[in-house]
């Protein structure tokens, strides 16, 4: 497991002793209605979009939901922060991880640049091997969601946009994702 993991989510409030259930039969994990899936499942609806819709759309679909799900949880997690926003974002990573994202790690955070890189381990990019090219479109929007909010939240006009430049489906030992200004991002290699 990670540091952040062991930092922030102590050994007596694991993932399994959070989970419960509804009047209903819902599954819960606090007041959360959640699925539990095999990880397999999640990368055969990217493949069928992908198979029906084409590559292009699959990862434009999968992007989209990410990042608007990221965002949506960093515009929460960063109140608990007192607008420390490396630890807010520290915190995602880490629910990221629990529930079975892969194991994320900073490689690369700079907020005066805006430059960011995370590496992932474990991704479920390992299901959707071979590929010629990067895969990883939904973990892609959840990290640029996040940072996108975390810029908003400093108030800076700032449009990030984000590339997987290595992935576990092309044969790489980990995913990284690199997160940067619009602008700069042609710079950037």
């Amino acid at each position: 497991m990670s540091d952040a993991f062991f930092k922030y989510v102590s050994l007596k409030e694991t993932l399994f002793s959070k989970l419960s259930y509804d009047e209903n039969g819902r599954l819960l994990l606090g007041n959360v209605i959640v699925l539990i899936v095999p990880r397999r499942i999640f990368s055969t609806v990217q493949k069928s979009i992908s198979d029906i819709l084409g590559d292009g759309c699959a990862a434009l679909v999968m992007y989209n939901a990410g990042y608007s799900i990221g965002y949506d949880v960093l515009s929460k997690v960063i109140e608990k922060f007192s607008n420390d926003i490396r630890s807010a974002f520290e915190f995602f990573m880490t629910i990221l991880t629990t529930r079975g994202w892969g194991e994320l790690k900073i490689v690369e955070f700079d907020t005066d640049k805006n430059t960011y890189r995370v590496q992932v381990r474990s991704s479920y990019g390992e299901d959707l091997k071979p590929s010629r090219r990067a895969v990883c479109h939904f973990i892609r929007g959840l990290l640029t969601g996040s940072l996108q909010c975390l810029t908003d939240s400093r108030g800076k006009d700032v449009k990030l946009y984000s590339r997987e430049t290595k992935c576990v489906a092309k044969g790489d030992p980990y995913c990284e994702f690199l997160i940067a200004e619009v602008k700069k991002f042609a710079k950037i290699t």
